[in-house]
């Protein structure tokens, strides 16, 4: 059957597998939008693997063992409720992948989408972005899509690169999912991973920063790897405003949205010039917006939109409102304790990599031990210029890798979870590190340190200790995968926890 058949068939479907839930908190609907057999999966593979060069050291059968492409996938359409700074609560849509035929318990990956303008233009109605989720499930996940406030079926302007409204949009689709769970028979983990990029990099960090600052004992995050994101808005992106830059319409989609969701800024909604006076008092939605956009020829330069005194009273006051909301969505002064990867291009033209550069400089200034950051146009450079799309691939491939090297295996539970959780002190370590094996060290245990390229560079047994210390002494410096595998008495692996170890 093609894959619009496929989707016919799919959408016929949905209209009686549609659910709701009258004790829902967030969910208000379920419709099935896509099922995807493993052949048409390699189709969303080859639309993925199309930004490629040729000069990538993997070859396709090296790419598609890594994606490890081997279930079929549901796709479903969520609509949600959710709460909004002004409008209170409304409705949110995303979209929600998982694995056909996987009888255990799922890891979650959030993926956070990109910069869009187009309201439909996103992963619940089957976005190219959506591709990301069907092939993450594909391999195990189950994959949660928000379209965030604004875009989708959702209403109001899009509150663009607006880091709370962003990560509310995460956090109230994964209820809703938790929700499902009985509806759909499939099991969700407390075991999240978080990723997205360019504008969803900003807002994975932002879902990131939310999980485990104010949300810990609700949601455990495994891991995150925000890509391309500009999560210093003000200290480092900020500077695309008043240059030359290949992408001036988002100043006026960043300025209308504050204004969406900030009433302070509602002085600054005349500040565009005669020229550009459609843009001046815009009141209405995320679907009025992209006509008015599509209409306007927007100058390289985004600054000479707007008129001299307001640019002149924003660069003279350092308290400006603008620069104190622009500071309200930075999302990088804290210590994240789960295994974070930042990964982009330092050619990219559109989201400064010096934001990656300044957010791991502060993670480990504030203690972060478990931060690591990937240049994809260093490491590559033979592939000559890659820019803010041709990264993306790369950026997508190293976080699956990431990921994987982190994920439990499907058959432990969430009730095992908590018994698999281990200290390892100190991290980074240097001579020695100490391990606290799960489980008080019950059972017999495999201790493995695999560098990022899978080669074991050490192995131990423990058996009955509670905790064993590792000499790192001849081991080169990098970051490693600890592997802590709990056997049988056969030696059969009955459970296993990875965790990322720092060796400098």
């Amino acid at each position: 059957m093609n894959m619009f058949l496929n989707r016919l068939v799919a959408l016929f479907a949905a209209m009686t597998l549609t659910t709701f839930s009258c004790a829902a908190q967030n969910l208000i609907s379920a419709e099935l939008i896509a099922s995807y057999d493993l052949d048409e999966m390699s189709v969303l593979v080859s639309d993925f693997l199309g930004g490629l060069g040729d000069d990538l050291p993997l070859s396709e059968d090296d790419i598609l063992n890594m994606l490890n492409v081997t279930h079929p996938v549901n796709v479903y359409q969520i609509l949600y409720n959710t709460e909004h700074p002004v409008l209170g609560t409304i409705q949110a849509s995303g979209a929600y992948s998982f694995p056909i035929g996987l009888d255990c318990a799922l890891p979650v990956v959030i993926y956070q989408h990109g910069t869009t303008f187009g309201v439909q233009d996103v992963p619940s109605f089957l976005s190219i972005e959506h591709n990301v989720g069907a092939i993450l499930s594909s391999s195990g996940y189950a994959s949660l899509m928000p379209d965030y406030m604004g875009l989708g079926d959702s209403e109001g302007m899009h509150p663009y690169v607006h880091a709370d409204t962003e990560a509310q949009a995460g956090v109230d689709l994964a209820r809703a999912a938790r929700e499902l769970q009985e509806d759909l028979n499939v099991e969700l983990k407390n075991e999240f991973y978080i990723t997205g990029y360019s504008q969803g990099g900003h807002a994975a960090m932002a879902l990131f920063h939310e999980m485990e600052t104010n949300l810990s004992d609700e949601f455990f995050v495994a891991g995150a790897s925000p890509m391309s994101g500009p999560y210093a808005v003000y200290e480092v992106q900020e500077q695309v405003m008043w240059q030359d830059y290949s992408s001036p319409d988002y100043l006026p989609y960043l300025l209308l949205g504050y204004i969406s969701v900030y009433p302070e800024l509602e002085e600054y909604s005349s500040i565009w010039k005669p020229e550009f006076d459609q843009f001046n008092n815009f009141e209405g939605d995320a679907s009025d917006f992209l006509p008015v956009l599509t209409a306007t020829d927007c100058p390289s330069n985004p600054s000479t939109m707007v008129k001299q005194e307001f640019i002149d009273e924003y660069q003279s006051d350092d308290n400006h409102p603008l620069k104190v909301v622009l500071k309200d969505n930075n999302r990088f002064d804290w210590t994240p304790s789960a295994p974070v990867l930042l990964s982009g291009c330092c050619d990219d033209e559109q989201v400064m990599y010096e934001n990656a550069i300044f957010t791991e400089n502060k993670f480990i200034e504030n203690g972060a031990t478990d931060v690591s950051r990937i240049d994809f146009c260093t490491l590559f450079g033979s592939t000559g210029f890659l820019g803010h799309g041709g990264c993306i691939p790369y950026c997508m491939l190293w976080t699956k890798n990431f990921f994987d090297d982190i994920v439990t295996d499907c058959a432990v539970s969430n009730e095992d979870l908590d018994q698999l959780q281990i200290d390892v002190f100190p991290n980074p370590a240097s001579d020695y590190a100490r391990i606290s094996l799960p489980g008080g060290g019950m059972g017999s245990f495999k201790i493995n340190l695999v560098d990022l390229n899978g080669h074991l560079s050490m192995q131990r047994e423990s058996s009955h200790q509670e905790s064993l210390e590792l000499d790192l002494s001849e081991v080169n410096s990098g970051l490693y995968v600890l592997e802590i595998v709990k056997v049988d008495g056969n030696g059969s692996q009955i459970e296993k926890y990875r965790q990322r170890l720092i060796v400098q």
